[in-house]
């Protein structure tokens, strides 16, 4: 592309995320962030526009003064991984994203826990199976080291997804899950413990050996 070309496609970008910006009404909001979806899900040779995108959603999620801006920027990003078709070079930047969607879901506010359990949850169920080990380490340190439950358990729920959504692939991580999520099943926080045992169960279902079957349970 040009760079004429490459210009305008930031244009169209700092436009959408503006219109994100000042969006007040909860439709105005969703459409704005379906817009920014459709946008960078399409067909957008500039290497620059996703790389922009994220640093923008980034910079609105660590406003610790604008809990609105927190949560629009949650929206996009659910509308992102919601989008019909998402695009190959986009999936990555989703991946990226997962650190600041954990943390945001221990936010104070509640809308804004809220929007980060469901964008976390719509990035699991967008992602190619493939990719499950690049959202490994995101996972084992939210799980270990999260100072809020919340981000423990939406952790808990993304492995949930992708037990359901990537079996193979995470039965390939067995090993590496298994004493990370038995660490949870003894946190201090009865929701944390319940919920790590749970998830502790479907992994260990992921297992194929017929000996250790019975056991399970």
């Amino acid at each position: 592309m040009s760079a004429k070309e490459n210009a305008q496609s930031l244009k169209v970008l700092d436009e959408l995320m503006q219109k994100l910006t000042i969006a007040n009404e909860a439709d105005a909001v969703k459409e704005a962030s379906q817009a920014v979806a459709s946008f960078i899900n399409g067909r957008i040779e500039d290497l620059d526009t996703p790389v922009k995108t994220v640093e923008a959603l980034k910079k609105q999620l660590a406003n610790k003064k604008d809990a609105t801006a927190r949560e629009k920027a949650l929206s996009a990003i659910q509308a992102i991984a919601q989008h019909s078709e998402v695009s190959a070079h986009v999936e990555p930047y989703l991946i990226s994203l997962l650190p600041s969607v954990f943390a945001a879901a221990g936010d104070k506010i509640t809308a804004v826990k809220n929007a980060a359990i469901a964008a976390a949850l719509a990035i699991a169920e967008a992602i190619n199976p493939n990719a499950v080990k690049a959202t490994l380490n995101p996972l084992i340190d939210t799980i270990r080291n999260a100072q809020k439950w919340p981000e423990k358990m939406t952790a808990l729920d993304f492995i949930d997804t992708l037990i359901r959504t990537a079996p193979v692939q995470l039965g390939l991580r067995v090993p590496e899950l298994i004493p990370v999520v038995s660490e949870a099943m003894w946190d201090t926080k009865k929701e944390v413990k319940d919920r790590a045992y749970q998830t502790m169960e479907k992994l260990c279902q992921l297992i194929v050996n017929r000996d250790i079957e019975r056991f399970i349970p």
